[in-house]
């Protein structure tokens, strides 16, 4: 499963949550740094923090999740997913790509140029 689709999950659960909260309360979550504070690197050369599941359902004032039967584990073993289940439980940090890695530096198709060598 691609990264994004992982992260994508997160997003999806909490976008839901806060539109089960604006409904349900009728306020928007007000986000981001105060003024005059400036927000520190997570990496040295940049990146993004992706919250657990836990703390989402925190942040929604949601009950926190019980630990997982034992048949759900199971079940999660056989399927190949408790690695997932696993990662999503915990908080993460994502790096930022490098430049070289960037889809506008990457080859384009394009053969390189002939060289010819001199006599």
């Amino acid at each position: 499963m691609a990264s994004t689709q992982k992260n994508g999950f997160r997003k999806l659960i909490r976008t839901l949550l806060a539109g089960l909260r604006v409904t349900a309360t009728g306020e928007k979550r007000r986000g981001g740094t105060t003024k005059g504070v400036k927000s520190a690197a997570v990496l040295p050369g940049g990146g993004r923090s992706v919250r657990s599941l836990d703390e989402v359902y925190e942040n929604e004032g949601l009950p926190t999740r019980s630990p997982l039967p034992a048949g759900e584990v199971r079940h999660l073993k056989d399927t190949g997913t408790l690695k997932f289940a696993e990662k999503i439980s915990a908080p993460q940090v994502v790096p930022r790509r490098s430049k070289t890695t960037n889809k506008a530096n990457k080859n384009k198709g394009q053969q390189p140029p002939v060289q010819i060598p001199e006599k």
